[in-house]
């Protein structure tokens, strides 16, 4: 299941991928569904020995999206059905912060390509109610970052908010 937000000149979607077919969730729709919970011990995360992790463990999914390009513009690719021609830049754990007095964000994987193009690539494995909300937040903090004094908003650069999730943010059976 996957959840795309976009900043494309003036419009904006939200859309839902399953087994190739986009669905348009509906306006309000509600997340639901949950998820299993990371294995904590003492109340801290236990780290998975290596050869449990998998593609949507964090550490194993950004290590694979950053080293392999070809994959990563892969993904992308088959997720957002259009083509992309070269992928020149590939950050994992990119962070964001505007102010030290405010909420920065972390990106599990940024993607530039040669058109100048952003794209933010997330694996959500857990359910916390707040993908609508952080993709708003996501796109706000990206969009701000580009924009320096004196530049005009339309050179904000076309971006693409991806979270691939292990369950059914929208609550419509689809995970």
């Amino acid at each position: 299941f996957v959840i795309i937000w976009g900043r494309l000149g003036a419009s904006a979607s939200c859309r839902a991928l399953r087994g190739g077919r986009l669905a348009l969730p509906e306006h309000g729709a509600q997340e639901s569904a949950s998820s299993p919970q990371p294995r904590k011990e003492h109340g801290m995360y236990k780290p998975k020995p290596y050869e449990e992790l998998s593609f949507t463990d964090d550490f194993m999914f950004c290590k694979i999206m950053e080293s392999n390009p070809d994959i990563c513009k892969e993904v992308l690719e088959l997720i957002l059905e259009i083509e992309i021609d070269e992928i020149i830049e590939v950050q994992s754990q990119y962070q964001i912060s505007v102010n030290s007095d405010l909420h920065g964000i972390r990106l599990d994987v940024r993607v530039r390509d040669r058109t100048g193009r952003i794209f933010n690539i997330e694996m959500q494995t857990t359910d916390k109610k707040d993908i609508p909300h952080r993709c708003r937040f996501y796109q706000g903090s990206i969009d701000v970052s580009q924009l320096r004094p004196g530049m005009n908003y339309t050179d904000l650069a076309d971006t693409y908010i991806i979270f691939i999730c292990l369950f059914d943010p929208i609550g419509k059976g689809l995970a």
